[in-house]
């Protein structure tokens, strides 16, 4: 069940995901499933881009065996070093992953969106088909996705017809030839430079990424605080009330009881009274039987 529970969390749009998570949790709750319960509650609020890949995929059945079909394509293409199949099937990647983040994009209203939620949205698309763990995840992702290695498996094809300016530089000396140990110098300068850049373009992504987790993150527990204070205020001013009519139900009680007991005096006094009355009215009686005798 909590499965069912986290997909539909999923779907939900960012700003009612805190709502739904809470309303899910106690339904859960409700129903004696701690364990889905805990886990609901445990659910971290996805980014803008993770969210609105989330919400098409589930809104999309299609998707996720699309883009694990066209992977695997990719990748035998690869195993197989066909550069001709490489080069079309990139180029049907770029045309399907430019399809998807557009549908994504205007099916969560976002017509007109900033350049950095586009390409997080996109990049997300491309992981999806690099990695078949990411295409597992789609539908409860968490931040937008990136490969580090994307760029080389994408465009592998590429590597066969590399531009003069990946080419290592000729010698100006009547050689026309560059040697083997500077040929393969250059190969292994180039190499550790790109692995180098790609090092740092992932650290940046994994702070960027981190930095939006923890934003939101805090965003969550700020509003939890805010709704939490809200309710302590609703408490101690229904505990003021409380104690208001408490208060004002002692002094009634007070009231009342002394009015009962002012009431049976009475009540007392009255009977007594009567009494007495009796008590006058029949030696009145006796008095007027003895005179007639």
């Amino acid at each position: 069940m909590s499965d069912a529970a986290l997909d539909q969390l999923y779907q939900a749009p960012p700003a009612e995901f805190t709502a739904v998570r809470t309303q899910l949790a106690a339904a859960a709750t409700k129903r004696g499933d701690t364990a889905a319960a805990r886990q609901i509650i445990a659910a971290r609020k996805p980014t803008l881009a993770a969210s609105i890949v989330n919400r098409f995929v589930h809104n999309t059945p299609d998707v996720r065996r699309r883009l694990s079909d066209l992977g695997d394509q990719l990748r035998a293409a690869h195993s197989a070093m066909d550069g001709a199949r490489l080069r079309e099937l990139s180029a049907q990647q770029r045309r399907f992953v430019d399809d998807l983040s557009q549908e994504a994009l205007h099916a969560a209203g976002r017509t007109d969106p900033p350049a950095g939620l586009r390409d997080d949205v996109t990049n997300t698309f491309h992981a999806a088909i690099a990695d078949p763990d990411v295409t597992q995840r789609l539908g409860r992702l968490l931040k937008a996705e990136r490969w580090v290695g994307f760029a080389e498996f994408a465009n592998s094809a590429v590597v066969s017809t590399a531009s003069d300016a990946d080419k290592p530089p000729r010698r100006s000396t009547s050689s026309s030839t560059t040697s083997p140990d500077r040929q393969s110098e250059w190969t292994a300068v180039r190499a550790q430079q790109k692995q180098d850049l790609e090092r740092a373009q992932a650290a940046l992504d994994a702070a960027k990424d981190a930095k939006t987790v923890a934003e939101d993150a805090f965003a969550d527990r700020r509003a939890e605080l805010e709704s939490a204070r809200r309710r302590l205020a609703a408490a101690h001013q229904l505990l003021t009330e409380a104690e208001t009519d408490a208060t004002a139900a002692e002094d009634a009680y007070r009231h009342a009881e002394q009015t009962r007991r002012d009431a049976t005096e009475t009540v007392k006094s009255a009977k007594a009274q009567l009494a007495a009355e009796r008590r006058r009215s029949q030696k009145k009686g006796v008095s007027r039987s003895s005179g007639a005798g």
